[in-house]
């Protein structure tokens, strides 16, 4: 069964975090609905707040771990949340769940929450602009961007592109498609960013297949 390359996935992923909070993307796997959780790796994280590591001579060891004292995880800041208590910046979210289980419903409701500042299932949100991808169903989004404006008031932090998008781009290092979407997202500073479906989005991708959902949810790929 195809699996998606590496190098791509990598690429997408790491260039995609580094530029918003979060990113969520959508698959129709035939599992029950929930929301898997993958954190941005402990280095990144302390990377972008300035935490400095110690570190011991490899001694020709072909990786080398990141040591923290207490004055450096004390010195760390907290990274807070985009949905309290749901998922945090840097976090990769990956949104599932058996055809017509309501997948194509939360994540727009969720969306909105934020770029709106609204209050969402009883818990706070970071307000700040969203970048939708609805490559799947774009005239089906329209509809559902309508009645969230018609329910919940109109917001302009909520963004929305029709265009089908190729993050896999048989396995290159930069995706066809991974260039506009940071130009998209820096155009409007998002805070996040849904990728709605990962079928779209990648192309190669056997949903149905284990190790290659496990690799498309890790923050750093596979081998």
């Amino acid at each position: 069964m195809p699996i998606i390359r590496s190098t791509a996935m990598e690429a997408a992923r790491g260039r995609l975090a580094g530029l918003c909070h979060c990113i969520v993307v959508m698959e129709a796997s035939a599992l029950r609905a929930t929301v898997s959780r993958t954190s941005a790796s402990p280095e990144a994280e302390l990377s972008m707040r300035g935490v400095t590591t110690a570190t011991i001579p490899s001694k020709g060891l072909q990786r080398q771990l990141k040591l923290l004292t207490l004055a450096d995880c004390s010195a760390a800041t907290p990274r807070g949340s985009l949905v309290k208590g749901l998922f945090a910046p840097g976090d990769l979210i990956v949104l599932f769940g058996q055809p017509g289980s309501g997948k194509r419903a939360l994540a727009p409701y969720m969306a909105h929450a934020i770029a709106a500042g609204r209050i969402v299932f009883g818990r706070k949100v970071r307000t700040g602009p969203v970048l939708y991808i609805a490559s799947e169903d774009p005239e089906g989004m329209k509809m559902r961007a309508t009645a969230l404006r018609a329910v919940y008031g109109d917001t302009e932090n909520f963004f929305m592109t029709p265009d089908a998008i190729d993050l896999e781009g048989n396995g290159n290092a930069t995706p066809p498609d991974l260039e506009a979407i940071i130009e998209a997202a820096n155009r409007i500073g998002a805070v996040l960013i849904i990728i709605d479906t990962m079928a779209r989005a990648f192309p190669g991708l056997d949903e149905n297949d284990g190790q290659a959902m496990g690799c498309a949810s890790r923050p750093h790929g596979c081998d």
